[in-house]
């Protein structure tokens, strides 16, 4: 038996998702999605209108999904169909995008939001072994809580240049870094009995670096009495909290959730979205 050195693709993008378990338990059951195969390709969904399966609790007028992965010569791959090249010597592109619009939360529509978008691409590894992943576009457009305006700022940059769990590694020993970006993956943040160090330092959790893309949450014009702005999360009175832009990174993934509610008075459960997943890597 021949085990030929071959690239794994990975892709994965929800619009929206969740549960709802009070005053009645109910699945989000969400009709599209877009997932690839162990071999790439192209995997596309477009949703047109709420299913009634989430009887009013969400709702929205759109919804798509987008996960695809190639190598990138045509070329190379006829090749490699013919036995005239390794497969190691190609380079392989995932590309994964999730988009919902017209978004509302709650039968009373406390919560409501225009576009929220999810995209990120990424390349097979080189020397590093690490896939390198970066943001695309992102958005939160339109997000209005209790008809209160607020405005969801991202951070691009970092995460286009930062694209490895390995570059992040290096430039985390760098004061100047850690004062400009150290918000992001919550390294000058004190948590309830663990202050953060002078030097700062990512949040433990193995492999794992949680960081998000927020870069500053604020009103548009007069604020929410309701509600208070925590980090990349608003706490709403009788509501819940709404976190934006959350991401997992490990050395060969990344996992970002666009927005992501826990909801607690009225109505409980958890609901979020759009996500996407996306890594590459060569096996065995």
């Amino acid at each position: 038996m021949e085990l030929r050195h071959r690239f794994v693709f990975r892709g994965n993008a929800a619009a929206f998702g969740g549960r709802i378990v009070r005053p009645e338990d109910v699945v989000l059951d969400m009709p599209g999605a877009s997932s690839l195969t162990v071999v790439g390709g192209r995997s596309v969904a477009t949703i047109d209108r709420t299913p009634p399966s989430f009887k009013d609790f969400v709702a929205f007028e759109s919804a798509s999904t987008l996960a695809e992965g190639s190598f990138d010569s045509l070329k190379g791959l006829i090749g490699l169909s013919n036995h005239t090249v390794q497969e190691y010597t190609l380079k392989a592109s995932t590309h994964v995008r999730a988009e919902i619009k017209k978004l509302t939360v709650g039968r009373k529509r406390r919560l409501s939001v225009d576009r929220l978008t999810a995209e990120m691409r990424s390349s097979s590894p080189t020397a590093s072994g690490e896939p390198p992943i970066k943001l695309g576009d992102v958005a939160a457009e339109g997000v209005r809580i209790d008809g209160f305006e607020l405005k969801v700022e991202f951070e691009r940059k970092l995460f286009q240049q930062q694209d490895t769990r390995a570059k992040l590694l290096t430039v985390a020993d760098d004061p100047a870094f850690v004062r400009k970006y150290g918000r992001h993956f919550f390294m000058t943040t004190d948590f309830a009995g663990r202050p953060a160090p002078p030097a700062g330092r990512f949040v433990p959790g193995g492999e794992t670096i949680y960081a998000t893309i927020v870069k500053s949450l604020g009103w548009r014009a007069k604020p929410n009495p309701d509600a208070r702005i925590d980090h990349h999360s608003v706490v709403v009175k009788d509501f819940g909290t709404i976190f934006f832009g959350e991401l997992f990174i490990t050395s060969a993934s990344r996992r970002l959730t666009m927005m992501r509610l826990e909801l607690g008075s009225d109505e409980g459960g958890s609901v979020g979205g759009p996500e996407i997943d996306i890594n590459g890597s060569w096996s065995p």
